[in-house]
């Protein structure tokens, strides 16, 4: 037909499918080995596979193929060619040749043909059901896995509510102390009867472990009052936690058993600890009732601690006032800044205190009874600073992990911030085959070049893996992946990563595949979901199957701060058409803001010219608000549980002050001898512990407030719960305190020196 002979070339032009159904013209130059008749196996029309809309064909002109076809080059000799011949073929070459040029991600064979010999059950014999696709999965066992969950949520619950056990722990072991005190008298009596030390402790020991053993009885009703409040607090208030799922209370035997065991025990060893420096004094000082112990001199000089303190609360200052850092590092500097300025305050106090004074200076006479409160802070300036330091280290955790807030930045088109710079994220059902950035593919939606600017658009690809984000509470044993060109996100700078592995830089990263293990594939994830979800950190590895069931590892080598991506790993497009290459088109788009266009007009655009593809449309703020929204109010919920921890020590402070006065009756007996009346010896001892009060509170919230200075926008320090937080302790402490004078203040106090 075109007049060839041996040693002519041909030069073959042809179509190779592409991304969005195109065809990209390719021409090669071939050489006519010879020319050989239809007969035999050059007559064979089996060597072409039977390709639908072609096949069942009764003319070249009705073919329905789907590409587009110049049906004006079909001649009559082409048609006779077809109706004797079908699909036989015209030219054969060799198979190096083919695959050279016709290879691509879904293969490089079209058919394998075997010999006569070789029967069917032969073949079935040898064939891998899994290189085909067919892939047994253990259903039963993934969905065991998946209901452990990715958060344990009794430990995490016993986590938030640290300051409520330890507070109680403390409340449970003064309340012992002072009651073992006030038997201080028949405790020397004992000792002076001949028990020994060990024997009185095991007594007073025994009485509490009746004691413990009945209030852990009782607390266990509470526990499960506490317990049943929680989880409809994390089915409403809290529903933001567990991303809205419904949360049920389970409880167990063994929690049953468990749980006051624990407490019983804990409960004897606060004991233990305190009855420790009594049991241990003479029954002389036991009989005097000498159960206080006036802290002595200091060891370590005066300027040490004014030293300490100005470097402390310099460097705290700075880190604070500077920090410049955003996201988990600000957060992590500027606790850093007000930690370093609590301890500076604390050692500041501790040197105001550390010099004992036998009585006020001649510049504070005697009258003014708040140079006396003030001048007994340093009697016990170890419980003095013990209290301030509860105190404030309760109200600084409570405050300062405001910081650590996540907020959603009001312009989206932030590159370093969690949306990347982009306007919407754009979610199918169904792959687009069509790149928006091209003319064809605006062409193929009818969208102007003005309604879509080229290059708005970074397309990924996606597997039908599972989400591993914050929203999903269920382990993920086969992660998403997305597949991206990683220039595209480079050009754009998008997202702000927390640490890169080897050399490389930001999403170049993902073409560095050399310092990798060979066969081993980079791979990027969000911190969050590398952390909690897939519990795996920069340089660890993490198996997922291909879509033929096989092994692929894949080795986190960069992780992003906080982002929109949350819940996939990131791979190269690259790599991601190596091992899902059946998986066309693209299924998730991120859309840059378009100038002279709302994201409101924007988002109607999209949701109507993809409609056929199944796509939703989200803004970025949106979803990052929603993926923000889980840690959030796990700061919530830790905040209302700590604030009730520091409510516990407020009620402490309380007993600390009942306890100090016992120490000290003969002491406010000998007040009243000398003529105070008890109204002023009531100041002075309220205003005594009010200050302690006070500066716990003042110091825990003003090192707070330096904390989260960077954080100023996503959490601002007088919330209504912080004001309510910082106003309830100082209440209940209050009050605690005055119910710990008024004992002190009842009956004859000079009838006490009657002992001295």
């Amino acid at each position: 037909d075109i007049g060839a002979a041996g040693g002519d070339t041909l030069t073959l032009t042809d179509f190779l499918p592409d991304e969005g159904d195109q065809l990209i013209e390719a021409s090669t130059t071939l050489t006519v080995a010879r020319i050989v008749p239809i007969e035999g196996v050059y007559g064979d029309r089996t060597l072409t596979p039977d390709f639908p809309g072609l096949a069942e064909a009764d003319q070249l002109s009705r073919w329905d193929a789907g590409p587009a076809i110049d049906r004006s080059r079909i001649r009559d000799k082409d048609e006779a060619y077809w109706d004797e011949h079908r699909a036989t073929p015209k030219a054969f070459i060799n198979l190096e040749t083919g695959q050279r040029l016709w290879s691509n991600r879904f293969g490089t064979l079209t058919a394998i043909r075997f010999s006569e010999d070789v029967t069917e059950d032969q073949l079935l014999e040898h064939i891998d059901a899994q290189a085909l696709g067919l892939v047994a999965t253990d259903i039963r066992g993934q969905a065991e896995a998946a209901a452990v969950g990715t958060v344990d949520f009794g430990q995490l619950f016993l986590s938030l509510s640290g300051f409520i056990i330890i507070a109680a722990i403390v409340l449970a072991a003064m309340l012992f102390a002072m009651s073992a005190e006030q038997r201080a008298r028949q405790l020397g009596t004992l000792l002076a009867l001949g028990l020994t030390q060990r024997q009185a402790s095991t007594l007073l020991l025994g009485e509490g472990f009746i004691v413990a053993l009945v209030g852990s009885l009782i607390g266990l009703g509470g526990a499960v009052l506490y317990a049943t409040l929680v989880t409809q607090a994390l089915s409403g208030v809290w529903s933001g936690a567990v991303a809205g799922s419904a949360v049920l209370l389970h409880m167990t035997p063994t929690s049953l058993i468990v749980g006051p065991l624990v407490t019983l025990i804990i409960s004897l060893l606060a004991m233990a600890l305190s009855i420790r420096s009594l049991t241990r004094r003479s029954a002389r000082e036991l009989l005097a009732g000498a159960v206080g112990k006036v802290s002595g001199a200091a060891r370590v000089p005066r300027v040490v601690w004014m030293l300490a303190a100005v470097g402390l609360l310099l460097a705290g200052a700075t880190l604070a006032v500077t920090n410049t850092q955003t996201g988990m590092r600000g957060a992590l500097v500027g606790f850093g800044g007000g930690a370093a300025c609590l301890a500076g305050c604390l050692a500041l106090l501790y040197a105001l205190v550390i010099k004992r004074n036998t009585g006020p200076s001649p510049a504070t006479p005697l009258h003014w009874l708040g140079s006396l409160a003030l001048l007994n802070l340093t009697r016990r300036r170890g419980r003095t600073l013990a209290g301030v330091f509860m105190l404030g280290a309760g109200l600084f955790l409570v405050f300062a992990v405001t910081g650590f807030r996540l907020g959603t930045s009001d312009d989206p088109t932030d590159r370093a911030s969690g949306t990347g710079g982009f306007s919407l994220l754009v979610e199918t059902t169904q792959p687009i085959r069509y790149d928006l950035n091209t003319e064809l593919g605006r062409d193929h939606y009818a969208l102007g070049e003005d309604e879509l600017p080229p290059g708005s658009i970074v397309p990924l690809r996606v597997s039908s893996g599972d989400d591993a984000s914050c929203l999903n509470l269920n382990q993920t044993p086969t992660p998403r992946i997305l597949g991206v060109d990683p220039a595209l996100l480079a050009e754009r700078d998008a997202f702000r990563f927390q640490k890169v592995g080897y050399k490389a830089t930001g999403w170049g990263v993902l073409n560095a595949s050399a310092p990798t293990k060979r066969g081993v594939i980079p791979a990027i994830a969000d911190a969050n979901t590398a952390q909690w979800a897939l519990k795996i950190a920069v340089g660890d590895t993490v198996v997922v199957p291909d879509e033929q069931g096989r092994p692929i590892t894949l080795e986190l080598v960069g992780t992003i701060e906080n982002t929109i991506l949350q819940g996939s790993l990131i791979i190269s497009e690259r790599d991601f058409e190596s091992i899902f290459p059946s998986t066309s088109g693209h299924r998730m788009l991120l859309v840059d803001a378009i100038a002279e266009q709302t994201t409101d007009e924007t988002t109607e655009l999209l949701s109507e010219v993809l409609v056929d593809e199944g796509a939703a449309v989200t803004p970025t703020n949106t979803r990052l608000a929603e993926y923000n929204r889980v840690q959030n109010t796990y700061l919530v919920v830790f905040q209302s549980l700590g604030g009730l921890g520091v409510l516990l020590g407020s009620l402490g402070l309380g007993i600390v002050t009942a306890r100090n006065l016992l120490e000290r009756r003969s002491e406010l007996a000998l007040l009243s001898a000398v003529g105070l009346t008890r109204g002023r010896i009531a100041r002075v001892l309220l205003t005594e512990h009010a200050v302690i009060l006070v500066l716990g509170l003042v110091l825990g919230s003003g090192s707070a407030l330096l904390a989260t200075l960077h954080a100023r926008e996503e959490a601002p320090f007088l919330s209504t719960q912080n004001i309510l937080t910082f106003l309830a302790p100082l209440l209940v402490g209050l009050i605690a305190i005055v119910l710990g004078v008024l004992p002190a203040m009842t009956g004859r106090l000079t009838d006490r020196l009657r002992n001295d």
